[in-house]
C-alpha cells in the first residue's frame, strides 16, 4: 500500500483511538474532539515515523528522476541546437 495511504489511515486511527479514550473519561464532545486533535498530532510524529519517512523517500526519488530526465532532455536539445548552428539551418534570433 502507498505510504501516503498508510500514513493518512494511521493518523485517522490514532485520532479515533485518542478520542475514544477521552470519551470514556466522560469529557464533553467538543473537548474530546479538540483534545484528540491536540494529543494525536504530536503522538503521530513518533508513532508514524516509518510511513512518513517512506513517503518522503518516494517523493525525493521522484524529484530526482524528473531532474535526471530534464537534464537529459536539456542535453539533447543543446546538441540539436549546436548541430543546427553548425549547419546554418537554424534561424538566428
Amino acid at each position: 500500500m502507498h505510504p501516503a495511504v498508510v500514513y493518512t489511515l494511521g493518523r485517522l486511527i490514532l485520532f479515533a483511538a485518542v478520542a475514544v479514550v477521552l470519551w470514556f473519561l466522560g469529557l464533553d464532545l467538543a473537548v474530546v474532539l479538540f483534545g484528540a486533535l491536540l494529543i494525536s498530532m504530536p503522538l503521530s510524529w513518533f508513532v508514524l515515523r516509518g510511513p512518513r519517512d517512506e513517503w518522503s523517500r518516494r517523493i525525493t526519488g521522484g524529484v530526482e528522476r524528473r531532474k535526471q530526465r530534464q537534464a537529459e532532455v536539456d542535453r539533447q536539445l543543446d546538441e540539436e541546437w549546436e548541430r543546427d548552428q553548425s549547419d546554418g539551418s537554424a534561424p538566428t534570433p
